[in-house]
């Protein structure tokens, strides 16, 4: 009979106490060597067994912090709406690029976007039209590092099932605040209003599952004569009996 190989034995071992509880969503796994030394193996197997569980959605690696349990349910496809990441309607609204470029991120966005001086990010400006209508502006900025390849014709419509499908994105998870600010002379120039008018700011951080912020966004809309309505629709994690 043939001797199963040892990282299968390894992925076992580990699927088993992550199922056991012993390491629960968002715990580190143990180093690779550490787990080596553990099974007397070497370290190409270790990974050999690590990329199992990370090719069954249990775990996922960070470069240069380490392995971590994954949140499947929290993490699950079927649980993701991409309406409630979206600030835009793109149901209701259109929407018309008004500047794309790579350019290096200023103090606000490396604070915002955990990125150096050295970094690049996107930085791209949109306006968003009701009918005929300007109501909006949004600027949105993401690493070069982390999303690659984006091109203009992605940026008229909704970012995120491009992101998913085509660079393989997981998609976790969003932080997002709402402000009323006046209107500073850029955003009155570009929103055909006063300035000091009083918009509203929708700011947005969201996240992958391994915690990596991908994309901050700032949306101002305009208070006079607009308003806002998103239609919710509760769907529920069991089937009905």
């Amino acid at each position: 009979m043939r001797e199963t190989p040892k990282y299968v034995l390894i992925a076992n071992r580990l699927r088993q106490e992550i199922a056991e509880g012993t390491y629960t969503p968002g715990d580190q796994l143990p180093q690779e060597m550490a787990i080596a030394n553990d099974f007397n193996v070497s370290r190409i197997t270790v990974r050999n067994a690590l990329q199992q569980l990370e090719n069954d959605g249990l775990i996922y690696r960070i470069q240069g912090a380490g392995t971590f349990v994954k949140d499947s349910e929290a993490n699950s496809a079927s649980q993701l709406d991409y309406d409630d990441f979206e600030i835009i309607d793109f149901d209701r609204d259109q929407v018309k690029l008004l500047d794309f470029r790579v350019a290096k991120p200023t103090k606000d966005l490396q604070d915002s976007l955990e990125l150096t001086k050295f970094d690049l990010c996107y930085q791209i400006k949109r306006a968003i039209y009701y009918h005929d209508d300007l109501i909006g502006i949004q600027k949105l900025a993401m690493p070069v590092k982390v999303v690659q390849g984006l091109g203009m014709d992605a940026l008229t419509q909704s970012i995120y099932p491009i992101l998913e499908n085509d660079q393989d994105f997981n998609i976790s998870s969003a932080e997002r605040e709402y402000t009323l600010v006046d209107a500073n002379e850029e955003l009155a120039k570009d929103l055909s209003c006063s300035i000091h008018d009083k918009l509203l700011m929708v700011e947005q951080k969201s996240y992958l599952a391994t915690q990596q912020i991908f994309e901050y966004a700032q949306t101002y809309f305009k208070t006079a004569g607009f308003s806002i309505k998103r239609i919710l629709r509760y769907k529920p994690t069991k089937a009905n009996n």
